[in-house]
């Protein structure tokens, strides 16, 4: 590809030489007629003087100096008119645009989707199904979720057959000589080993390899390492994955459920919470947001509508841009030859949908905003917090990371291919104007205004 673009490279700049050569040859012919005028208008000067008559002459006309790069030639164009200038520097100067901009029908797709995402957060998520820890007074507009609800509803006992079959060291709930808080309700909060994400599998399987237990202390926010005197057994090695995955999906549909993915890690946050009663951290408000409710079931509700998004945009996306653009492609036999154009188109595609996922996540990530603000009224502090929607706000944190990597990319290759395909389009107009395009024509006629004197 790198070889290709030099190619392009290369041949817009032999161009840009032959354009720059034609105008010296052209301002030199020009300095010609510009002498020829200066000598006639001192010929006309002196007639005056002789026949005693009163001439409006042009000013004399200073020498044209040639181009001898680039800068100079742009210098020399300066006669242009300003509305041409303008539309040339939109052509060929301006810098590629970050991103297609949105069309009416665009806008309307994301709007509905603003839409279905204010239905489907509201009441398909809502709030997670009360636990026994939840105030009975907290009222609120925003209600249960349904989906939410019939996700809580599927419930096993702690002690079910599988939790039996996959013992693991980390499913602790009291430590003898610690000051760790552990507890059957927070412990799986507090320890690696049950937070569903890659963090909890690589220090799961550590812990079962190793025979210990590994998390972060609630109350002080320091990680803690608890070994076992056990040695490292190779055969819990091979049986770790089974036994961490088999751990977890037993306790999935527990009554406390297992916490969110990077649960743990909000332990570490141990600074004080914006508007938390009491001076609570944010540690704290988490932990409080998963005794009342907030488990993995209900991150996985709130999943709904980021997917909801995801999928809608895709499938518009896919079936108003992309297949389109790869039939037209197709039907044009691009080979290796054009593989800057297929690189620029596919970056023009991607960048547009990058947008529309980006707007389609900040409008439902703003909705759930609202959302919180709303359930806020009621001065319940933890029922407004547990109006968020985790999975649509790392999700919106994702799409605003990449929308911003796809704005600020490196677009060299993509206004060679403009210039050149502006270039090429240059030629084309001059060649069907004319049997060469080497040719420029500088037509400099000063007009000549003889006023009658009433002198004698």
């Amino acid at each position: 590809m790198n070889k290709d673009f030099e190619t392009h490279s290369r041949s817009v700049q032999s161009q840009l030489d032959r354009i720059k050569n034609n105008a010296n040859a052209s301002m030199l012919e020009g300095n010609e007629r510009r002498g020829r005028i200066n000598r006639l208008l001192h010929e006309i000067q002196d007639l005056e003087q002789e026949a005693g008559v009163r001439l409006q002459l042009p000013n004399r006309l200073d020498p044209l100096r040639p181009v001898s790069n680039f800068s100079e030639f742009a210098t020399a164009l300066s006669v242009i008119p300003e509305e041409r200038r303008r539309e040339l520097q939109a052509e060929f100067l301006d810098p590629v645009v970050s991103a297609r901009p949105l069309d009416e029908f665009d806008i309307f797709v994301i709007m509905t989707l603003g839409g279905m995402a204010l239905l489907a957060d509201f009441f398909l998520v809502g709030l997670p199904p009360e636990t026994k820890w939840v105030p009975k007074n907290e009222g609120g507009v925003v209600p249960t979720g349904w989906l939410a609800e019939r996700l809580k509803s599927w419930s096993v006992d702690d002690n079910n057959w599988l939790s039996s079959l996959c013992k693991v060291p980390f499913d602790k709930t009291f430590i003898p000589e610690s000051d760790i808080p552990l507890s059957p309700q927070n412990h799986r909060l507090l320890s690696f080993g049950h937070d569903p994400s890659p963090l909890g599998m690589v220090f799961g399987l550590m812990d079962i390899a190793r025979g210990g237990m590994s998390g972060i202390d609630g109350s002080t926010g320091r990680p803690f390492p608890l070994l076992s005197d056990l040695p490292t057994d190779e055969a819990r090695l091979i049986q770790a994955p089974v036994l961490w995955i088999g751990h977890l999906a037993s306790d999935i549909a527990t009554p406390m459920g297992l916490p969110p993915p990077g649960g743990v890690l909000t332990q570490l946050l141990q600074i004080p919470a914006a508007g938390a009663p009491g001076d609570a951290t944010i540690a704290d408000v988490c932990r409080r947001m998963y005794v009342q409710g907030y488990d993995f079931r209900h991150y996985l509700t709130g999943g709904i509508v980021p997917a909801l998004i995801e999928i809608v945009v895709h499938a518009y996306h896919f079936i108003r841009y992309s297949y389109p653009m790869s039939s037209t492609r197709a039907n044009r036999n691009l080979v290796s030859a054009n593989l800057a154009e297929n690189y620029v188109l596919q970056s023009e595609l991607e960048g547009h949908r990058a947008a529309m996922l980006f707007w389609a996540h900040a409008m439902a990530a703003a909705i759930n905003a609202c959302k919180v603000v709303v359930q806020g009224f009621t001065g319940n502090y933890f029922s407004a917090v547990r109006a968020i929607n985790l999975a649509q706000w790392q999700t919106f944190a994702v799409r605003t990371i990449q929308y911003m990597a796809h704005c600020f990319r490196d677009k060299k290759v993509e206004q060679i291919v403009k210039n050149r395909a502006a270039l090429n389009r240059k030629w084309d107009e001059l060649l069907a104007k004319s049997r060469t395009a080497s040719c420029f024509i500088l037509e400099e006629a000063p007009v000549l205004h003889i006023v009658a004197s009433d002198q004698p």
